[in-house]
């Protein structure tokens, strides 16, 4: 999931060392509400998929988008 990192750096600004895959709403202050869009967006555009409404509300957490992205990925 090199792409889905890539996507987290670029749109959170992040440097290398501050990327974890621990990131969450909760504990990275550069995750606002406009950068979670970006992030969904940017998401859509590189796996050429369209997120539900409701997988977007559970994606609050790399893991968790990690997750949703690998069923949907193997379901197309």
């Amino acid at each position: 999931m090199s792409k889905l990192r890539s996507i987290f750096i670029k749109t959170l600004n992040l440097t290398d060392r501050k990327f974890s895959t621990s990131l969450s709403i909760e504990n990275c202050e550069e995750w606002d509400s406009a950068n979670h869009m970006m992030i969904i967006v940017e998401i859509e555009k590189i796996y050429k998929i369209r997120l539900k409404q409701s997988e977007i509300a559970k994606m609050t957490s790399y893991y968790k988008i990690e997750k949703i992205l690998k069923k949907k990925i193997e379901t197309l």
